[in-house]
C-alpha cells in the first residue's frame, strides 16, 4: 500500500510564511502609524504657536517726512500712548544692540522695517536700563535695538513692524518670547536685519 500523503517542505511555495515575518510586518506597521501621529501632533503644535502682544494698524513706510509717531490706543477702557510700530522713517538705521541713550524713532522704525525688534523703556531708571542690557547680553543683539523713550504710557514695550507687546513692568520671560517669535520675521524687508546686525 502506498501512502498518498504528500511531504511538504518548508521551502515549498504552498507553505505559510513564518510567524516571524507576520510579527515584523505588524511591528513595522505600528511603528509607522506611531511616527505619523507624532509628526501630525508636532506640526499641529508648531502651526498653533501663540501670538504675543497685539497687532497695530500699519502706517505707510516711506523714507521721507512726515514723521508722525504719536499713537494712542485704548486698553481696558484707558487711553494709552505707545511707541511707533510702522510709518515713515529716515534712510539710516539705528545702531543694533543696547544703545544706553534715547531711541530715535525715525531710525528705529527703519530697523523694524528690516525685521528688527525695538525695546523702548522709560528713561531715568538705571535698574530698568540694566535689566534690558542684561537681557540683550543673554539673547544676543542680532536684530534688536534698545533704548529709552519717554513718550509712552508703559514702563517697557517691545515692537516689531505692526505689532507691540506693552508691559507695565519689566518681564524677561515675556520679552524673550516676543523676541524669539518675531525677531527677523516681521516687516516688508524682514530678512535684512540678519545680515546687518
Amino acid at each position: 500500500m502506498t501512502s498518498s500523503r504528500k511531504n511538504s517542505s518548508p521551502n515549498s511555495p504552498s507553505s505559510k510564511p513564518p510567524r516571524s515575518f507576520n510579527r515584523k510586518f505588524l511591528y513595522s506597521s505600528i511603528l509607522f502609524v506611531f511616527l505619523g501621529v507624532i509628526a501630525f501632533i508636532t506640526y499641529s503644535i508648531q502651526s498653533e504657536s501663540p501670538e504675543y502682544g497685539f497687532k497695530i494698524p500699519l502706517r505707510e513706510g516711506l523714507h521721507s517726512p512726515p514723521y508722525i509717531y504719536t499713537l494712542d490706543i485704548t486698553v481696558e477702557n484707558q487711553l494709552k500712548r505707545i511707541p511707533p510700530t510702522s510709518g515713515n522713517h529716515f534712510e539710516a538705521l539705528s545702531p543694533w544692540g543696547f544703545l544706553g541713550t534715547p531711541v530715535v524713532p525715525e531710525n528705529a522704525v527703519h530697523n523694524m522695517e528690516h525685521g528688527g525688534v525695538v525695546l523702548w523703556y522709560k528713561p531715568n531708571n538705571p535698574a530698568l536700563a540694566g535689566s534690558v542690557n542684561q537681557l540683550i547680553d543673554h539673547i544676543g543683539r542680532k536684530c534688536i535695538v534698545a533704548g529709552s523713550y519717554k513718550d509712552m504710557s508703559y514702563e517697557i514695550s517691545a515692537t516689531v513692524w505692526g505689532r507691540i507687546l506693552p508691559l507695565e513692568k519689566f518681564d524677561a520671560t515675556q520679552l524673550k518670547d516676543f523676541i524669539a517669535k518675531y525677531r527677523g520675521t516681521q516687516g516688508p524687508e524682514a530678512p535684512l536685519c540678519k545680515s546687518q546686525s
